[in-house]
């Protein structure tokens, strides 16, 4: 309920989000895009209203012989992080994905910077990198790994991931 706290838990229509997605531009075809706006409104144990706003762009290019890669950026802000006023986080990403005959790989930048007033600023970075396949039958196999550098530490993080589609 309400006691529990935290942003958006109002119980009311306070808090909203409105976002435009799109693709297909006249002058860039391919071209996928996203703009948002976040207003999460304060709960009892928050001091004020979070809001934040996004904005994501990718393009692919195809570069023959079926090879397609696309660059992607995202960037978002926040302000009053979790209602608590004065904490600001933004993340800025930047990717690449690609693929060719049944191969894909992807590989990604955040920065995560949050600045507090009073309690300095905190810039952490995040890596990942990708690869998989999908067979002929619909099994697709990919494996992943992400290096996070939060606080001053650094962890590794490394997974598997089997997919199997069937068409119906």
């Amino acid at each position: 309920g309400r006691a529990d706290g935290g942003v958006s838990n109002t119980e009311d229509f306070s808090s909203f989000n409105v976002m435009l997605e799109g693709g297909g531009v006249k002058a860039l075809p391919g071209l996928e895009y996203h703009l948002a706006y976040i207003h999460q409104a304060n709960g009892v144990d928050a001091d004020s209203n979070e809001m934040g706003v996004a904005g994501f762009a990718a393009y692919p290019f195809n570069l023959g012989s079926g090879v397609q890669v696309t660059p992607m950026v995202e960037l978002v802000r926040f302000e009053n992080l979790g209602g608590v006023r004065g904490i600001d986080r933004d993340y800025n990403t930047v990717a690449l994905s690609g693929e060719w005959r049944g191969w894909n790989a992807a590989l990604s930048h955040t920065r995560r910077d949050t600045d507090s007033v009073g309690g300095g600023a905190t810039r952490d970075r995040f890596y990942s990198l990708g690869l998989g396949y999908t067979f002929d039958f619909g099994l697709t196999a990919d494996v992943g790994w992400k290096r996070a550098r939060e606080s001053g530490l650094e962890t590794d993080t490394f997974g598997t991931l089997f997919t199997y589609t069937i068409k119906f």
